[in-house]
């Protein structure tokens, strides 16, 4: 195990890992800023890290679920967002703020990555045994239905997205009728 390995796992663990990477996320700009920012470089920088970590180690992959705050960064570069974003994903689709993050990759529907995320976050989101999604998981499916509509057809990760729409056609029942 190397030294970024040995810390991840020290003490603190995984969910010290995700609060950290959340309250970076929240102190960077949530508007355009002109030029990227040292401190958005080095918080995209630990976003890496924590993600490399978390690809050698599925245990790790509850330190990912800070991310979900990056959705708040408005300033940050959205191709860098969803590019990391999607890695995240990928690894863990437990994130925070789901919803937050469905609703700005929602914004980039021409973008493959955007519609990967939403295709993640809906599959994500199920019903509970009683039938019911929270209101996180029904801004998901209603983000998610609104990228489809808006992407054009034959974009990559439509059909995709399409499909995990389908998949959870009573969710997205629910979700679009309140």
């Amino acid at each position: 195990m190397d030294g970024e390995q040995q810390v991840a796992r020290w003490r603190c663990g995984p969910a010290a890992v995700s609060t950290l990477l959340g309250d970076i996320a929240r102190v960077l700009p949530r508007e355009g800023v002109a030029g990227p920012l040292p401190l958005q470089q080095r918080a995209f920088r630990l976003w890496d890290q924590i993600l490399d970590l978390a690809d050698g180690d599925p245990d790790l992959a509850p330190a990912l679920a800070g991310a979900g705050h990056f959705a708040f960064a408005e300033g940050t570069d959205q191709g860098q967002w969803l590019a990391h974003t999607l890695r995240t994903v990928n690894t863990t689709p437990d994130i925070e703020h789901p919803d937050l993050v469905a609703q700005r990759a929602a914004r980039s529907v021409q973008d493959p990555d955007a519609l990967r995320i939403l295709t993640r976050l809906v599959s994500n989101t199920g019903g509970k045994e009683d039938g019911r999604i929270d209101y996180r998981g029904h801004a998901v499916i209603r983000a998610a239905q609104d990228a489809v509509d808006a992407s054009e057809p034959g974009t990559k990760g439509r059909a995709g997205l399409g499909r995990a729409l389908g998949r959870h056609a009573d969710d997205v029942e629910r979700a679009t009728a309140w």
